[in-house]
């Protein structure tokens, strides 16, 4: 329904790296397009284009970045880069992701009294870092910090985002986050 309704959005299917997560996609999709409906930019979803490690964006500003997890999607867009991650906490084999965190970060993990949390709010840190940067898995160790964080020669600024029991998210941006909007849409 979603898709016979909103051309540009079957054809960035059509385009999109099969992951098998394809309803969280379409309400990624969806949410950007419900953000672009409300500004004056000259891009719709026609001119997202993805480059080589598969991100998406368009030709110039604005940036967004989405994620979903779980029963939410979140999309963020601002005029500057901008990386989003959002998780839904449930409970993993967390010694399986030991090396993805500097030894001071698994340590405060591990003797936390709810290191699921903990370990979700460090990894959606990470990963919106590292989404905003355009790089994958493989630097995570690399990143270290829960604020303002200097990756690759560029400062990224963290924002933890509060949306709904059981889930983290955190927004990386490469200037200083003044403020957040959030809005909650419901698809149709």
């Amino acid at each position: 329904m979603l898709i016979a309704g909103n051309p540009a959005i079957g054809r960035q299917l059509a385009r999109a790296p099969r992951t098998g997560d394809l309803p969280s996609f379409v309400a990624g999709r969806w949410l950007l397009a419900q953000i672009l409906a409300t500004m004056q930019v000259p891009y719709s979803l026609d001119d997202i284009r993805f480059n080589e490690a598969g991100r998406p964006a368009f030709p110039g500003p604005p940036h967004f970045s989405i994620s979903h997890s779980g029963n939410l999607a979140v999309c963020a867009i601002a005029p500057h880069t901008i990386g989003i991650d959002l998780e839904q906490e449930k409970e993993i084999a967390l010694p399986d992701f030991e090396d993805y965190f500097s030894r001071e970060e698994w340590a405060a993990i591990r003797r936390s009294a709810t290191p699921y949390a903990d370990f979700y709010r460090a990894w959606t840190a990470k990963e919106a870092i590292l989404k905003a940067d355009g790089t994958g898995p493989d630097a995570f160790p690399e990143i270290n910090g829960l604020a303002a964080v200097q990756f690759r020669g560029n400062s990224y600024y963290l924002e933890e985002i509060r949306l709904e029991e059981g889930y983290a998210c955190h927004v990386a941006a490469t200037a200083p986050i003044r403020s957040i909007t959030v809005k909650e849409l419901s698809i149709p």
